[in-house]
Order: structure tokens, then sequence, then C-alpha cells
């Protein structure tokens, strides 16, 4: 099965279409936390919980269907949220209404003349997605913090050559978020052939297999816990 990696796309210059902020008033409250791992119990982190109210900034003459954002959620459209529903795919467990607090127009869209300000929602994927199988992905991980349990993977992760997902848990679920790699949404061939014949806007997608992350270039997890932590 392939899977891909969905983020945010972005042009040469670095911009994205759309920033979505959680507004300041908004983020002082609790926030949800996610199911746990079945088996060891570890928090497989928090989201931020409805009523929703955010900021926006556009950087393009359009409004995105789709935007990630810092908590592991998805920033939709109407259009998208319709043709979801309709689309018999599985993955989102929840879509909210959201409320925008403030909306401005920067960079290379702050003249442009951009329809009305169109409803948008929050969308949560299946928290209890896949992990990683570690060996084939060739990660290293921080001295004493290697994962221990077999169903999330959890870890300190160092570094990671490529993402080989381990679908033996797989509920067939078509977006979904990573159990080992917090905040990173996976989704499968369907849902990516279907988000490119609605030619919805706002996301890429990388194949898995093609990702790749160094958090501590140019060393070792030996001199990695030797410089922060031998004494």
């Amino acid at each position: 099965m392939q899977f891909y990696l969905l983020t945010s796309e972005k042009d040469k210059r670095s911009y994205h279409p759309l920033y979505v902020w959680y507004s300041e008033k908004y983020r002082t409250q609790v926030t949800n936390p996610l199911p746990r791992c079945p088996e060891c119990g570890r928090s497989l982190g928090y989201k931020f919980k409805p009523p929703y109210f955010v900021d926006l900034e556009v950087y393009k003459n359009y409004y995105a269907d789709v935007t990630p954002t810092i908590s592991g959620q998805l920033f939709v459209s109407q259009s998208f949220k319709d043709c979801y529903e309709k689309s018999g795919l599985t993955g989102l467990v929840a879509i909210n209404p959201v409320t925008v607090s403030t909306f401005k127009q920067k960079g290379p869209a702050k003249r442009a003349k951009l329809p009305p300000l169109p409803n948008f929602y929050i969308a949560d994927p299946q928290p209890l997605g896949l992990a990683t199988d570690h060996e084939l992905s060739s990660t290293e991980f921080y001295i004493g913090d290697e994962p221990t349990c077999k169903y999330c993977r959890f870890g300190g992760t160092m570094r990671y050559k490529k993402i080989i997902l381990d679908d033996t848990n797989w509920k067939g679920d078509d977006i979904f978020r990573l159990l080992s790699i917090g905040g990173e949404i996976a989704v499968d061939q369907k849902f990516k052939e279907w988000y490119d014949a609605n030619k919805f806007t706002g996301c890429t997608f990388t194949p898995t297999e093609e990702d790749s992350c160094d958090f501590v270039p140019g060393k070792t997890p030996q001199q990695y816990y030797d410089q922060h932590f031998k004494k």
C-alpha cells in the first residue's frame, strides 16, 4: 500500500497559500488529549477543542481548501467538507465549524481582489494511525529514549532516512495521524486520487519512503549524549 505525507504546499519563495493561527484568546483554553496508546498508555498528544477561533493570513489570490495546522488538525473549506462527506472516504473523525477572528492579506495577495471569505472547518484525522517500521526506515534515537512499545513505537527520534509504515494494525482509514512521529498526517492512494480529481488546493503529497529528516546533523547518538549528558 502506498502512503503519502500530507503537508502544506509552498512556492519558490516559501509562501504557503494560507496561514492558520489559533486566536490568542482561544489558545488559553484547555486542549483535549488524544486517545492514549492502547498498549503502553502513552499520551498520543493533544488537539485544540471546539468552538474554534482562528486568525487567517492569505498569501495567494485564492483560499486553499486544506491547510495543516500546528495541532495536527486540518483547516478545510466548505467545498472540501461537502465533497468528503459524499466520498465514502474514512479517517476524519470530526469536522467542526470555525469562526475567523481576524483576516489579513499579505505577500503576493496583499492587493489581490479576493471573493468573500467562505465557511471553514477544523477536521480531526484519526489519531490511532500507523507506526513507523524503524528498522526499515533507518531511524536513530537519542540514547535512553528508544521506543519500547511495539504498538505506537514512539521514541526520541534523532533522524530517519525514510518513513516505512507498518500497516499491520491499519483499519483502512484513508487519512490518519502517524503514531510514532508526532503531528504528521498521512493519507493513502485513494485519498490522494480523490483530492487530485476534485482539484483541491493547499496540500502536497510526498511518498513516505521519500521523506527524511535529521534533527542533529553530524552527530551520532553517542556523541550527542556525551556532549549534553555525560558528566
